[in-house]
């Protein structure tokens, strides 16, 4: 255990198999059993952001999950638990599950991850995380996301070129539950319902660059551009604290904002060719 109170091991399962980079997974929602509200939101949108910037391992987007929903002819506000990420998974023709756990255990809080092969639910990798405090939740999720990659068969020189941790990102988990809302939101609802929940992430943390650009988008598409551009422009002054996928994700908002096509064209040529 390091100076911050943090833990972070392995678990000890043999894993069956590796995924490859043709493969995909779906991601659960956390199940929180903390009673804090701020982690039902926050920690998954966390996840997926860690997980995210990995060029071999593929989540199944939110939009993917969504249509795959409908498809299955359930709701697609329907919470993605356990058992229903998995027929999301056999349904899409995914690979692997990943479910995860926060808890409290005293003054410690315990964050357990698990892959499980959605065909046979036989276990792939499984990360157990221990924090001290709430705030080093997202240092330990950075953690127990590299190694989880690597369990899944992604190579160490991989891992630690596209390793930025979330906490680099944003070290607000109010911040990261209001993106994630907000996120939520502008899928289901469209960009008003979604915009006061990116302006209080960006209120409880001033450098969080993605909801910048997420409301650089909705401006956009609500045809104010001069809102967009000045949106578009702090998420791409502060895109140095995001992962790389996420820079590509900024600096494509930005050049669309700037009316700077051929730059556009190129990052999302850059996007295409890493991911």
């Amino acid at each position: 255990m390091n100076s911050m109170g943090l833990n972070v091991n392995a678990g000890e399962t043999v894993r069956t198999t590796h995924l490859t980079d043709k493969d995909t997974v779906v991601l659960a929602d956390i199940e929180n059993k903390t009673g804090d509200e701020v982690f039902d939101h926050a920690l998954k949108e966390a996840l997926a952001i860690e997980l995210g910037q990995s060029p071999f391992l593929n989540v199944l987007s939110e939009g993917k999950i969504k249509q795959t929903l409908q498809i299955m002819g359930r709701s697609t506000s329907e919470p993605t638990t356990g058992d229903v990420a998995q027929k999301v998974c056999l349904t899409a023709g995914s690979k692997a599950i990943l479910i995860g756990t926060i808890s409290r255990v005293g003054n410690h809080y315990m964050l357990d991850i698990t892959a499980r092969a959605c065909s046979t639910a036989d276990t792939l990798a499984d990360e157990h995380a221990k924090s001290s405090s709430k705030e080093g939740l997202l240092h330990v999720i950075s953690k127990a996301s590299s190694a989880l990659r690597m369990d899944l068969g992604e190579s160490g020189s991989s891992v630690q070129h596209f390793d930025v941790p979330i906490e680099a990102t944003t070290t607000s988990l109010g911040a990261l539950a209001n993106y994630s809302i907000g996120t939520s939101l502008q899928r289901e609802k469209g960009d008003t319902s979604s915009m006061p929940f990116q302006k209080r992430a960006v209120e409880l943390d001033p450098n969080f660059p993605l909801p910048y650009a997420a409301l650089a988008r909705a401006y956009r598409n609500l045809q104010e551009p001069s809102r967009a551009l000045e949106f578009a422009t702090k998420a791409y002054k502060l895109r140095e604290r995001a992962n790389e996928r996420e820079k590509l994700r900024i600096s494509a908002a930005y050049y669309s904002a700037t009316g700077e096509l051929e730059k556009e064209i190129q990052t999302y040529e850059q996007w295409e060719a890493s991911y």
